[in-house]
């Protein structure tokens, strides 16, 4: 097996919500790496989480019409979002990818649509 990084196996359990790593070495179990862990290691201010979900996400990503249509409160790593988006499919990416921002645990979506 390969070596993985810290920031590959934080992608990883955030990406696939995968909660437990096993720690290998020489081939031996060795310790266990939880979702904890990971998110304790790469704690970030809520601002710079809240920044990067508007940037990257809401922007650059998304391509939303309208970001300022959508509001992210974060409190301790906790994402709130609420607001509309164009269409189902907008409101579940946005979603997805707030959940891969490094520092999110936790994702509350109540985001609304055009039905259509």
């Amino acid at each position: 097996g390969g070596r993985t990084s810290l920031a590959e196996a934080a992608r990883l359990m955030l990406g696939e919500s995968v909660n437990r790593l096993p720690v290998t070495e020489d081939g031996k179990l060795v310790g266990i790496i939880t979702r904890a862990d990971v998110v304790a290691a790469f704690a970030r201010p809520d601002e710079a989480i809240a920044g990067e979900i508007h940037e990257d996400v809401l922007q650059h990503v998304m391509w939303l019409s309208d970001p300022a249509a959508v509001t992210v409160r974060v409190d301790g790593g906790k994402v709130t979002l609420r607001g509309t988006v164009d269409s189902r499919s907008d409101a579940e990416l946005v979603r997805t990818f707030t959940a891969r921002v490094p520092g999110v645990v936790e994702v509350d979506s109540s985001l609304t649509f055009p039905d259509g």
